[in-house]
């Protein structure tokens, strides 16, 4: 059996029909895809943002309160500062009564 040269171009318009229709089915399915990727992506932007403002009011409540303790911590440095400025005064005076008792013994003793 011989094919003819109109069974040939028959056969090969339905071939290039069917290609066709193929590659319209293949574009329309990657289309498709791309769609449901664009809004998988959009998606995750909206996530990324809600974390965002999520993370940016957490580390502004992080903020304030390292002031906070910052402030607190100031203070209490300064307050113990002060308690030991006195203390030391303290001692200072402890230690001039103590000389002055030790020099009092020594002159009682060397009576």
């Amino acid at each position: 059996m011989t094919l003819d040269k109109e069974d040939f171009m028959e056969i090969r318009k339905i071939s290039m029909e069917t290609a066709t229709k193929s590659q319209e089915a293949l574009a329309e399915m990657i289309a498709r895809q791309l769609l449901d990727i664009r809004q998988q992506f959009r998606e995750i932007q909206k996530q990324l943002h809600t974390f965002r403002e999520y993370f940016e009011e957490g580390l502004a409540e992080l903020k304030v309160e390292l002031d906070f303790t910052q402030r607190r911590l100031e203070e209490f440095v300064s307050t113990q500062a002060k308690e030991v400025e006195r203390l030391e005064g303290e001692i200072q005076k402890t230690n001039k009564k103590l000389s002055n008792l030790e020099v009092r013994i020594l002159r009682l003793e060397a009576a």
